[in-house]
């Protein structure tokens, strides 16, 4: 039997766990939904039509690429579709948001477009991103983060044939699930292909092997679980003569806290639309972020 799988930059992790887990199977090529093109139709739809079995991650009305969108897989290859959700939860990182601009696009930094409220906060505030900011923990604020973030997963689970949020909500307080909000860990992944396989009738005992790299873990970010002495990793980037931020790609970078806060610190001073904040939009967005940064300053709307 084959199975293709179709999703983001959890396609190959997913795929790698099916095939660990069901060795009898045959796994297609993931097809990466963010980097795949419209030329690419084609190509891409007469390897899907090999399969027999097509695990697609749910996508938003009017997605592009069209032809990946999961509604059009579904009314072209019909109950050969399996839909499951891209898995999403914000709860163990509550702080951490994208920022993007709609002339300037993703606001970048050590963390890629990630950016920690908590420290943005603190410069916008004082002038200075505080690394005692990172000890800022509210109990109120992360409940209503992890519900929302588990109420939004479940409303896209309700479009879905295979759900994950019952694990994630079981699991939140207790296990290392998430390394960002979007990159999730070989425990996560594993339980979505362990529930992949089910849905078509196979049933698969779950194979705890600490060994396993973490494919998504390239950003190790400011969590719940941090401490003070926590080291985190992201990238390395140069500022441009314009004040633009640049990733250098390569290997990761480690920061300590001091030095992750001083990354920020020159990034924010060296640009004005920290200062203003006019059309940053931050995603995930948490009507609470609001009151959260209009706490210790006001910012311009």
């Amino acid at each position: 039997m084959q199975i293709q799988v179709i999703a983001n930059c959890q396609a190959r992790p997913v795929s790698a766990q099916i095939e660990r887990v069901a060795p009898d199977m045959r796994i297609l090529k993931p097809i990466i939904l963010h980097l795949s093109k419209a030329e690419q139709k084609a190509e891409q739809l007469a390897q899907i039509a090999q399969a027999d079995v097509i695990f697609a991650q749910l996508t938003q009305d009017g997605f592009q690429p069209a032809h990946l969108a999961s509604a059009n897989l579904k009314e072209r290859f019909g109950d050969k579709v399996v839909i499951w959700p891209n898995i999403f939860y914000t709860g163990q990182q509550p702080y951490l948001r994208y920022f993007t601009h709609p002339k300037l696009g993703r606001l970048m930094g050590p963390l890629e477009a990630l950016h920690d409220i908590r420290l943005y906060r603190s410069w916008k505030h004082t002038g200075q991103v505080d690394p005692n900011a990172l000890d800022h923990f509210d109990p109120a604020f992360i409940a209503s983060t992890h519900a929302l973030s588990i109420a939004e997963l479940e409303k896209k689970e309700a479009r879905c044939h295979v759900a994950i949020s019952d694990f994630l909500a079981a699991n939140a307080d207790n296990q290392r699930l998430f390394f960002t909000f979007n990159h999730p860990s070989q425990l996560v992944l594993a339980e979505m292909a362990r529930r992949l396989l089910h849905s078509m009738g196979l049933d698969t005992e779950p194979q705890d092997d600490p060994s396993l790299s973490e494919p998504l873990a390239r950003y190790q970010v400011p969590s719940v679980w941090s401490a003070s002495e926590a080291v985190y990793q992201g990238d390395a980037y140069t500022v441009d003569a314009n004040n633009t931020v640049l990733g250098l790609g390569g290997a990761p970078r480690r920061y300590t806290r001091e030095e992750l806060c001083s990354s920020f610190q020159k990034i924010y001073d060296a640009n004005d639309i920290y200062q203003t904040f006019n059309g940053v939009r931050l995603t995930p967005s948490i009507l609470e972020d609001v009151e959260f940064l209009s706490k210790t300053g006001s910012l311009e709307s």
